[in-house]
Formats: C-alpha cells, structure tokens, sequence
C-alpha cells in the first residue's frame, strides 16, 4: 500500500479521535450561586431562603436548558422541598438561571450543605451552598446581632434605674446624705479599716 493510500484511509479515523479527545478535554460547567449562600432559615416560621444558581460555560456565557439537581442531607439540620423529598430537579431558563423552589427547613437546628450538580452537553458541573437552621428570631440571628445589642442596651438601662434607685434609698432626700463617709484606707503589713471617730 502506498504511503497517500495509507494516510487517506487513516485521515477519517484521525479526525474522528482527534474530535473525541477535544470533547473530553472540554471544561466542566460552572455553577455560580446566585441566592441561598450563607442563608439563615426560620425553624419556627417554616421559612427558608430558596437557593438560586446560575449555570456558566468556560467563557462565562449563561446555558439554558441545563438540567440541576439540588440536594439536601438525609439526616441532621437540612431541609425538605414542598413535595417532602430531599432531591429537587431544575432545568436553566433562558438566563442560565435554576431555582430550588419549595425549600423550607426542617426542625433541626444547625449547618448544613446544599449539593448542587448541573449537567448538559456531556458536561458536568457541581457547588455547594451552605444554609444554617435556627429556632432563634431574625433579630438575633442576623448578621447585624440586633437582638444581642437589645440585650445589652437594657442591661445598661437596667444598671442605670439600679444605681439611681440606690441613690434615692439611701439618701432618703435629708442633709445628712450629703455627707461623705470617710475611705476605707490599706497600709502594709497592718489593715486598718477607718470610720466616723
């Protein structure tokens, strides 16, 4: 066989795996999370923040059509989807977004994950969002600590109406609680503890 009859009849199968190669080496999905990170659920509301995620190819265009499975843990702090399962299937409109609606949290306080995992075209992709569960009221769950600063604010408050109600009672509004009783004095080696003489 000839050297041109040998790469004629070779050429097809080179270009067939040379295509095969590039659709293996092609970058996995990107899933960029829109809503839900670092979210905080009401256990006693029933409300959860619903996770929102966008699907990206390698040169960050959005992909529509993409298929994306949220999933969240068996056990421990998690959530349920409004059909009481622990897997909700999206597929990505046309700005490459998906939502996971329906969430709400179990009553199990703590952190947990939100396993994300897109696919389409061969591709696959996958993140984690991470939400917490708390009983406790927005206030004092949220970011700014509201509730704690309310606590403190009465205590101070609280300090305050002690101290001037100490005041009142002791004075008892006579001349005689204008006198200043005398230091209580240390000197080394011998205490001495002074008073009214």
């Amino acid at each position: 066989m000839s050297k041109k009859r040998l790469v004629r009849s070779i050429a097809p199968l080179l270009l067939l795996a040379s295509g095969v190669a590039a659709q293996t080496q092609r970058a996995p999905l990107k899933i960029v999370v829109i809503a839900g990170d670092g979210a905080i659920n009401d256990i006693r509301r029933q409300v959860a923040v619903v996770p929102v995620v966008e699907v990206r190819d390698e040169y960050d265009r959005r992909l529509p059509n993409v298929r994306v499975v949220f999933t969240v843990p068996a056990t421990g702090a998690g959530a349920v989807f409004a059909d009481g399962r622990k897997e909700f299937i999206a597929t990505t409109d046309e700005q490459g977004r998906a939502v996971a609606r329906g969430l709400r949290p179990n009553a199990i306080e703590g952190r947990f994950p939100i396993r994300v995992t897109a696919s389409g075209d061969g591709r696959q992709g996958s993140a984690v969002i991470w939400q917490s569960n708390t009983t406790a009221s927005r206030e004092a769950a949220g970011p700014g600590g509201g509730g704690k600063k309310k606590l403190l604010l009465l205590g101070l408050i609280g300090g305050a109406a002690a101290g001037i109600a100490i005041g009142v009672t002791h004075g008892g509004g006579s001349s005689s609680a204008t006198t200043a009783a005398p230091p209580t004095t240390l000197s080394p080696g011998t205490v001495t503890v002074g008073g009214p003489r």
